[in-house]
C-alpha cells in the first residue's frame, strides 16, 4: 500500500478508485457451469461410487441323522431351497448307524460337502462324528465352519454343543418332529434312551427353530428356552398355478361306485371325525 499525505489528498477518492478496480476485475471471472442431467439419465448412468463390502464368507455346518441327505442330487434341507445358494460354504455331517461307507467324504457341489460318521451302535455315532469333524474341518487357522446347526435334539445336538464349546462357534437347534408323541416313541426301540438326551442338550442352545407352531409350543412347555421360533417354509405357489391337472376321480376310483372326499387338516386339530360322524347316515345308504 502506498503512503499518502492525508492533508493534501482526499482519502475517499483513493478508496473509490480501489473499489472500482476490484469490481472491474471480478466482472471478467467466469463462473463454472454445473452439469445437470435428468433422473432417468442418472439412474441409467454408471455409478460414481462403487461400494465394496468387507463381509466375510458364511460357512455353515449342518449335523443331522437324516440319511436322505446323503443323496448327492438332493442338496436341500426343506425339499425346495438349494443350500448351495444360501451360504458360501455348506458342510453336512450325517450320523448313521451301520457299516462305514467306502467314501465317507463327498463333494457334491462346488461349495457343498457331505460327511458320513458311522458306527455299529447309535450311541457311539456322536464320537464318530467328532472324529470326522476334527479330521475334515479343522485346519491350521482353526475350525472351518462359522455356524453349527443341529437338525435334531438328540445325537446331532450333542455333537453341535461339543463342537461349539470346543471351537467357540455359535450353535442353533432345529426341531423338525414332535418327539413327545407315542408314535415317535414306538418308531424306534432306542428312542426310550434317546428321549432323555433333550434334557441335557436343548438348554445349551441360544436359539431354537421348529418346523411347526405345535412343535414350538411343545418346546416351550418342556424346556426353559426363550428364543424359539418357527422356521419359514417356502411355498412354490407358482408351480401349483401352472401345473396341469389331469386327475379324474371317477377313473382313479373306478371299482367303487360311491366315494367321499374329505378336504381339511390331518393333524391333532383335524375335524375328520366330525365329518365322518356327519356322513354316517349317508354311508349306511345302499345307493
Amino acid at each position: 500500500m502506498t503512503r499518502r499525505d492525508l492533508l493534501k489528498y482526499d482519502a475517499s477518492e483513493s478508496a473509490n478508485s480501489e473499489l472500482e478496480y476490484i469490481i472491474k476485475r471480478n466482472t471478467h471471472t467466469v463462473e463454472p457451469k454445473v452439469p445437470t442431467i435428468t433422473a432417468a439419465q442418472a439412474i441409467a448412468d454408471k455409478k460414481m461410487l462403487d461400494v465394496k463390502s468387507n463381509r466375510e464368507v458364511t460357512r455353515v455346518l449342518f449335523i443331522s441323522r437324516d440319511s436322505e441327505l446323503l443323496n448327492p442330487a438332493h442338496q436341500t434341507l426343506d425339499g425346495y431351497i438349494d443350500v448351495s445358494d444360501l451360504f458360501d460354504e455348506v458342510h453336512i455331517l450325517i450320523l448313521r448307524q451301520g457299516i462305514a461307507p467306502k467314501n465317507p467324504v463327498l463333494r457334491v457341489s462346488d461349495n457343498v460337502w457331505l460327511y458320513t460318521a458311522t458306527h455299529k451302535t447309535w450311541w457311539k455315532t456322536p464320537s464318530a462324528a467328532m472324529e470326522m469333524a476334527e479330521a475334515q474341518l479343522v485346519f491350521a487357522n482353526g475350525f472351518r465352519p462359522d455356524l453349527i446347526v443341529a437338525r435334531d435334539p438328540f445325537e446331532s445336538a450333542w455333537v453341535a454343543n461339543k463342537l461349539g464349546a470346543k471351537y467357540n462357534r455359535p450353535t442353533q437347534l432345529h426341531v423338525l418332529e414332535d418327539y413327545s408323541t407315542d408314535e415317535f416313541f414306538a418308531s424306534d426301540k432306542d428312542n426310550y434312551w434317546r428321549l432323555k438326551m433333550p434334557f441335557f442338550t436343548v438348554s445349551k442352545f441360544n436359539t431354537i427353530r421348529t418346523s411347526t407352531d405345535s412343535i414350538k409350543n411343545m418346546m416351550l412347555k418342556k424346556h426353559h428356552v426363550s428364543d424359539v421360533k418357527t422356521l419359514p417354509r417356502y411355498q412354490n405357489y407358482e408351480a401349483l398355478i401352472n401345473k396341469k391337472t389331469e386327475l379324474v376321480l371317477k377313473d382313479k376310483y373306478k371299482p367303487m361306485i360311491f366315494f367321499l372326499v374329505y378336504v381339511g387338516r390331518l393333524d391333532e386339530k383335524s375335524n375328520l371325525r366330525v365329518a365322518m360322524d356327519a356322513a354316517v347316515d349317508v354311508l349306511k345308504n345302499r345307493r
